[in-house]
């Protein structure tokens, strides 16, 4: 999507993970070739223009992302319990990853987020998350109930 609205070349992504081994497999941006109808449809569902397809190289039974799509990326692990705030976003994208953490956990990776963000900045979480117990709550707006998009008030 950034690309096809022209903003890609003047984004930074950082992908932050606990875990190094994830992070590496992340950052070959290398996926099982049966994923791509799952990654297709999500792709598609989204609005975007191009084919899903152009962005992409199928080898050896994988499909492996433009390098393009990666140059914007910086790669990093960062332990969200025990680190602190990584740099001041416009948004924090956490999907499906805290409803594996029991709230004691949950609410000071939730308040990294939070403190993460910049005035107004943007929270995604997972469709199965939710903020509605956390001691951020008050901080943020729902900007998108079903898409779970939050945004923070201050």
């Amino acid at each position: 999507m950034l690309r096809e609205h022209g903003l890609l070349k003047r984004t930074k992504i950082y992908t932050t993970g606990c875990n190094k081994n994830s992070l590496d497999i992340v950052q070959k941006g290398a996926y099982p070739a049966e994923d791509v109808e799952h990654k297709t449809k999500a792709y598609t569902e989204a609005g975007d223009k191009m084919e899903f397809s152009h962005y992409m190289v199928e080898q050896y039974g994988n499909i492996k992302l433009m390098d393009e799509l990666k140059d914007t990326i910086t790669f990093s692990y960062h332990n969200w319990v025990r680190d602190g705030v990584f740099g001041e976003m416009n948004w924090v994208i956490c999907r499906n990853v805290i409803i594996y953490f029991d709230k004691d956990l949950q609410n000071p990776i939730l308040s990294l987020f939070s403190d993460s963000l910049c005035r107004k900045g943007f929270l995604c979480l997972g469709p199965r998350e939710t903020l509605d117990f956390s001691v951020v709550k008050k901080d943020f707006d729902i900007y998108s109930g079903p898409n779970k998009i939050y945004r923070r008030n201050h």
